[in-house]
């Protein structure tokens, strides 16, 4: 194989050396991060299995049997998923270790190119050597030769010599031959070394070409795992779900804490964060945010439910979620505002619904109420009136 292609095949070994060790930056990553989860996960099971109280070690809640050994149920779950993958990577790892060193050995296998390159230069440079000694055999030639050469030549030109002394004459004639011959010579050999010493420059110019690139798919690499790292941290099923996950009990119990008022303790809720797939045959279950409502019936579809027990529960849901979101930003709630809603409502319901928002008006500096029933004028202390006239909209604030 000529120097040129085992340079090439040597590149392309170097080009998936690189490859896999770029792989390797990410899988080492990757691994971290999932070191990182599943301690935090065993840290929790073991709150939770210590656990001796009805509070919830982890989001503070009430805790059932139930929730507690569904919770661990799920923990184990992500542990083991965690880990599966954890030791999957690691076994990649593994290859990718006997990868690289088996490119590596093969990488140097092939120096023998970069040596054989060497012997071509050495051998241009013993071929510059041979041309400066024939450059000097021209020279003392010029020097003496010529100059004898050109006396010879008068000589013959004038006939002053012997007949038996003309036979000389062929071999000036080979001389001059000779000099022809190695002053072509002469031109061969410096046109084959201004040409070889072209390629060594060349090599030499890819050859650092070449190192410099490889540093930069080394950090290329590195930065690429890191980023990688980070997309899945803030991806979906990274940091933001971990946020979402934290802060559902919260807003689920705050719910819960109002709709028991609201429904004097028949109604509540619960957010599903899983649920299953429809192909029976997988055992595992797909993240997903459901929102499932109970009374004393049991747990209905949303569309199921009436318009004031609908109406219940979003209020019940929507103020939780504003409370919990103010209360993360450090803020405090400065207005709610009620636009109908207790049209749906029955007497009971509706009484009901103002003793919630007596119960939460400490909460904020205003509480505005919209409504068209007259029954429900009294139920407040201050009151914003407008009535349709001939000339126009009159606002009355009693």
């Amino acid at each position: 194989m000529a120097c040129r292609e085992l340079i090439t095949k040597r590149s392309e070994i170097e080009k998936k050396r690189s490859a896999a060790r770029e792989q390797n930056a990410e899988l080492k990553a990757e691994n971290e991060l999932l070191k990182t989860g599943m301690d935090e996960l065993k840290e929790h099971i073991v709150q939770l299995e210590a656990a001796g109280g009805a509070t919830c070690p982890l989001c503070g809640q009430a805790l059932s049997e139930e929730h507690r050994k569904s919770t661990l149920k799920r923990l184990n779950k992500e542990g083991k998923e965690k880990g599966d993958r954890f030791r999957a990577n690691k076994s990649s790892l593994d290859d990718l270790a006997r990868q690289i060193t088996e490119f590596e050995s093969q990488a140097a296998a092939l120096e023998g190119a970069e040596r054989k390159r060497l012997v071509s230069s050495n051998s241009i440079t013993q071929l510059a050597g041979r041309i400066e000694t024939i450059k000097d055999t021209v020279k003392g030639w010029e020097a003496a030769g010529a100059k004898r050469l050109k006396e010879i030549e008068t000589i013959l030109a004038g006939k002053k010599y012997a007949v038996e002394a003309q036979g000389p004459t062929a071999s000036v004639d080979e001389a001059e031959r000779v000099l022809l011959e190695l002053k072509d010579q002469e031109n061969r050999l410096n046109q084959e070394v201004g040409a070889a010493r072209q390629k060594v420059s060349v090599l030499d110019d890819q050859r650092k070409r070449k190192k410099r690139k490889e540093a930069e798919r080394e950090e290329s690499a590195l930065q690429i795992g890191r980023y990688k790292t980070l997309e899945r941290a803030f991806g979906k099923d990274g940091v933001p779900a971990l946020l979402i996950e934290q802060a559902l009990p919260e807003i689920e119990a705050k719910a819960n804490e109002l709709l028991d008022r609201l429904s004097d303790g028949s109604m509540s809720v619960r957010f599903a964060t899983q649920s299953a797939y429809k192909d029976k045959k997988r055992e595992d279950l797909k993240e997903t945010l459901d929102i499932q409502i109970s009374d004393g019936a049991g747990v209905r579809d949303y569309e199921m439910y009436s318009g004031g027990e609908a109406f219940r529960a979003n209020f019940a849901i929507r103020l939780a979620l504003s409370e919990v979101l103010a209360s993360r930003k450090g803020a405090r709630l400065q207005m709610l505002v009620i636009d109908e809603g207790f049209g749906s409502q029955d007497a009971l319901g509706r009484q009901r619904l103002i003793q919630s928002i007596n119960a939460v008006q400490d909460d904020f500096a205003k509480v505005l109420v919209i409504t068209h029933l007259d029954e429900l004028k009294d139920a407040f202390p201050t009151r914003i009136e407008v009535e349709k006239t001939e000339g126009g909209s009159v606002v009355n604030v009693s």
